[in-house]
Parts: structure tokens; C-alpha cells; sequence
């Protein structure tokens, strides 16, 4: 290894220019740079001398073959996706020092099975352990005063916040303090099949393992996991994101009581060849049905008045669809990628132009 492989400029790593596998970083660096070694697929370890106090944004950002790493007790902040897409990376240990860790910074890292947060972090920004397939615990140290765990599930100080169930998760009880849970918080758990909610929480509840609300008017989470669902006839909404990645689900019939289908409801459902949608449904959200590349056909009832942006973006299996006389606006790009879309069926004078249907595909008014 070169001293000339790295280029450090006023103690900041800015770039590794080599391709060995085992690499040591010179004494003196203080910072190992933004995108520093992004991207060395050949890189397998790596040893960070004890100057350094932070691994800048997407520093090891697509590593895919790096295993081991050992940050030293001077680091303070792990930064944005600092280590998204290690693949190889089994384990890490983060020493009692580090302060923050960043958004996405370990996200897809599919190897690494348990993760340990140490008492000094005080913020562990959105998505840091998403995609981490294979996790299956995340141990907070009971002295932090910002997070902690419970069997293995993280939790704000006050276990009022479910922030991130480990991937590898297949079932869940969440306890009755949690009043919000937040934005993904079960997003590649493809194993999940039960969400348990405790009987004398006051804003969840789950039913056959399926979160709603308390009062179940809500759907907010469907288990990754599960290839069925019978949607209680309570229910007047299908929250946002609350089939989001459920790989496995092919069919579903949704129930007249059902007025809203909310943002990314039903996003990268792959496997979804048919759902029925009721003429009680007004609203179809923002990429409710995008990336459903399995959905051949969708019957949109004249009771929806409102398509979102990119609301069918991607369904590449669908042939026609018909838009019905009642509905009012249809969001930018709601046919983006429908590469196999030949007609389209609308009332006349709804504006279409920004749907982004392919070349060549028929427009019929009504």
C-alpha cells in the first residue's frame, strides 16, 4: 500500500485511490471524508487510527465487500449512509463515544445480524438500520438517556416511540406506552407475519396481527410477511404505507366501508396480480400502487375523484385502464414506466398530459 493511494488534504481523507483489501489509514487523519472509499467493491477491512473523530457522509457507501472494521474510541459522528450497501459487513461495534449516527448509515447492510448503541449517542437520524436484513436484534445500553430497546426492538428513552424493528424480526409485541411509531419502522421486514400490540395500549391495537388504530378505522401496518389479508369492515382508511413491501401478498379485496387509499399503501407489492377496489373509495394517494409489477388489471369506480402523483407508476403488466367521469385531478406521472400500457380510457377534457403513459399508447375520450 502507497501512501500516494490516499489524497488528504488538511487531515481529511478526501479519497482512497487504490484497490487493495485490507487498508490503514495513515496516523494524523482526523476526518475520513464524504465518499471517501465509495464504492471499492474489492475492500475488505479496514483500521482507522485513533486521530480520527468522523466518518463523513456515504464515506463507505457501496463496500460490498467489506467485513470488518473497527472504529476507534475518538470517533464521534458516523455520517448519511455512511456504510449503506456493506453488504459483507457482519458486525460493527460502535465505541462509547460516537454522539450521532446518520440517516441511512448502515441501511442494506443485508450480513449484520446485531448492533449494540452504545450510552454516548444522544440521535440516530431516519432509516439508519433499514434494509439490514439479517438483524435481528438492536441492544441499546440501558445508561443512554436518548434510546433504549426492548427484545430487541428500538424504542425512544420513554418506550412512547417505536423507531426501527430488526429485519430479520418475525414477529413483534409492542408494548402499551408507544403513542407513534415512526415513518418505516417495519420496511424489510419480509419475515414479519405478526404485529402484537398490548391490550391496554390506548392509540393501537392489532387483529390477527395486523396494526390499526384503536378504534380499527385505520389499517396502518400489514406484516411483510403474510401472503393473505381479510380487512376488517370497520375500517374507513388504508393509511400510508400500510402494505408497503409486502412482497409475498397477491390478491386483496378492499372493503366498501373504505374511503381513502393513502400514500404508497400498496408500494413495491410485487407479487399483487388483482385487488378489487369498492365504489365507496373517493381518494387513490400518491404512488398507492406503484411498483406492482405482477397488477395486470385495475378497475377504478366512479365514486374516485382524486388520482395521486405516480399513483400507477411502474405497474408494468397493466394493459388498459379506464378513467372514470368523477374524477377531478390525476397527479403527474400516475403512468410512468407502464411500459405495456396500449389504452387508456378518460372523460373528455380531463387533462392527462402529465401522466406520462408510453409512446404510442391510445387515448380514448368519453
Amino acid at each position: 500500500m502507497a501512501i500516494n493511494d490516499f489524497k488528504i488534504e488538511d487531515n481529511v481523507l478526501v479519497k482512497y485511490n487504490g484497490n487493495n483489501q485490507h487498508v490503514i489509514i495513515p496516523d494524523g487523519v482526523k476526518s475520513i471524508g464524504e465518499s471517501a472509499f465509495r464504492g471499492c467493491s474489492s475492500l475488505e477491512s479496514v483500521e482507522i487510527p485513533d486521530s480520527v473523530t468522523s466518518i463523513g457522509d456515504r464515506a463507505f457507501c457501496g463496500c460490498e465487500s467489506l467485513k470488518s472494521i473497527e472504529i476507534p474510541n475518538s470517533v464521534i459522528s458516523i455520517g448519511n449512509d455512511a456504510f449503506k450497501g456493506c453488504l459483507s459487513l457482519k458486525s460493527i461495534e460502535i465505541p462509547d463515544s460516537v454522539t450521532s449516527i446518520g440517516y441511512n448509515a448502515f441501511n442494506g447492510c443485508s450480513s449484520l445480524k446485531f448492533i449494540e448503541i452504545p450510552e454516548s449517542v444522544k440521535s440516530i437520524d431516519r432509516g439508519a438500520f433499514l434494509g439490514c436484513l439479517s438483524l435481528k436484534s438492536i441492544n441499546v445500553d440501558e445508561d443512554n438517556e436518548n434510546y433504549t430497546s426492548v427484545s430487541g426492538v428500538l424504542y425512544n428513552k420513554d418506550v412512547t416511540e417505536l423507531i426501527q424493528c430488526p429485519n430479520g424480526l418475525t414477529s413483534i409485541d409492542i408494548p402499551d406506552s408507544v403513542t407513534s411509531i415512526y415513518n418505516f419502522p417495519f420496511f424489510g421486514c419480509s419475515s414479519l407475519k405478526s404485529i402484537n400490540v398490548d391490550e391496554d395500549n390506548e392509540n393501537y391495537t392489532s387483529v390477527s396481527g395486523v396494526l390499526y388504530n384503536k378504534d380499527v378505522t385505520e389499517l396502518i401496518k400489514c406484516p411483510n410477511g403474510l401472503t393473505s389479508i381479510d380487512i376488517l369492515e370497520s375500517v374507513t382508511s388504508i393509511g400510508r404505507l400500510a402494505f408497503f413491501g409486502c412482497l409475498h401478498l397477491e390478491s386483496i379485496v378492499i372493503p366498501n366501508s373504505v374511503t381513502c387509499i393513502g400514500d404508497s399503501a400498496f408500494n413495491f407489492c410485487s407479487s399483487l396480480e388483482f385487488v378489487k377496489i369498492p365504489d365507496s373509495v373517493t381518494s387513490i394517494g400518491k404512488s398507492a400502487f406503484e411498483y406492482c409489477s405482477s397488477l395486470q388489471s385495475i378497475d377504478i369506480p366512479n365514486s374516485v375523484t382524486s388520482i395521486g402523483d405516480e399513483a400507477f407508476a411502474y405497474c408494468e403488466n397493466i394493459k388498459s385502464i379506464e378513467i372514470p367521469g368523477s374524477v377531478k385531478s390525476i397527479g403527474n406521472s400516475a403512468f410512468l414506466g407502464c411500459k405495456n400500457l396500449k389504452e387508456i380510457r378518460k372523460p373528455r377534457g380531463l387533462d392527462i398530459s402529465r401522466t406520462e403513459y408510453p409512446e404510442g399508447c391510445k387515448i380514448v375520450e368519453y
